[in-house]
């Protein structure tokens, strides 16, 4: 779920205007979240398979729609900054760093929120 958070920060810098409609991008963004490994296993544990699959889908529409592309940008520059090895997780000072934008942590607590319920 962290390399998710990272991934969609990088490529989101490639898309040149704020809101996603690149079908292909946000299947990959939705695809690495929902994907088999620790992160997942966590999640299924915490909230279901399907509430897997409910906050990811969720996640990431939040944050096609309400992400500007500047910030896209800076957050990935800035966790690039600390550091990425694409064979692992993302640190948590990646994450607390992705955390300090107001939109992404937005869409992460509505999101959890709602898979929770």
């Amino acid at each position: 779920m962290k390399r998710l958070l990272l991934l969609f920060s990088i490529l989101i810098s490639f898309n040149s205007y704020g809101e996603i409609n690149n079908r292909a991008f946000l299947e990959t963004i939705f695809n690495e979240c929902s994907s088999p490994g620790p992160d997942f296993d966590e999640l299924a544990q915490l909230i279901g398979v399907g509430g897997v699959f409910e906050y990811c889908g969720c996640t990431v529409n939040e944050m096609s729609k309400n992400m500007d592309l500047r910030d896209m940008v800076q957050l990935g520059v800035d966790a690039l900054a600390v550091g990425f090895n694409p064979e692992e997780e993302i640190s948590n000072e990646q994450l607390s760093l992705m955390f300090k934008n107001e939109q992404f942590s937005n869409a992460v607590v509505e999101c959890m929120t709602n898979a929770l319920r």
